[in-house]
């Protein structure tokens, strides 16, 4: 079974049914659990996706709104089942500063650290609608069913 690191991008547009990217985010998590794929969660992702969210009903101002996507997300992303990937910071700080000095301030220091947590943990996949991902040595983008081509 292959492991598929989960990013805000995809999680934000499953939880937002509004989102432009919603079915093709329905699309690639219906393939991924047919493909028996394990799903992995990190908490800078989390983070992400909650703020993204947050703001999101902000600036709709549809606040009211925030408690139902907390639910959700919820239900899709269990604390039990987080990998931390903050612990990284410590150790790998400077090693994140010179990723992203490497990649020319191209890729997120978030991204940088899920990269970072990829490759101590031998995961090659993310799920992400970030083509920043693209310049990411050793990590495979999924973007879209297609990509599942039997590889995974």
């Amino acid at each position: 079974m292959n492991k598929i690191i989960i990013d805000a991008t995809l999680l934000v547009a499953l939880l937002d049914e509004k989102d432009i990217w919603h079915k093709v985010a329905v699309s690639i998590r219906d393939a991924m659990i047919e493909s028996g794929a394990q799903l992995i969660f990190l908490d800078c992702v989390a983070n992400e996706t909650l703020t993204v969210l947050g703001r999101r009903c902000k600036r709709k101002n549809e606040e009211d709104k925030f408690s139902d996507l907390i639910k959700k997300f919820k239900k899709i992303v269990k604390f039990e089942e987080l990998n931390w990937s903050y612990s990284y910071l410590k150790d790998d700080y400077e090693k994140i500063l010179e990723k992203m000095e490497r990649y020319k301030g191209q890729v997120s220091f978030h991204d940088v650290l899920i990269s970072l947590f990829a490759q101590d943990k031998n995961i090659c996949y993310i799920a992400s609608f970030d083509s920043d991902f693209d310049k990411v040595e050793g990590l495979k983008r999924i973007k879209d069913r297609e990509d599942f081509g039997g590889e995974i």
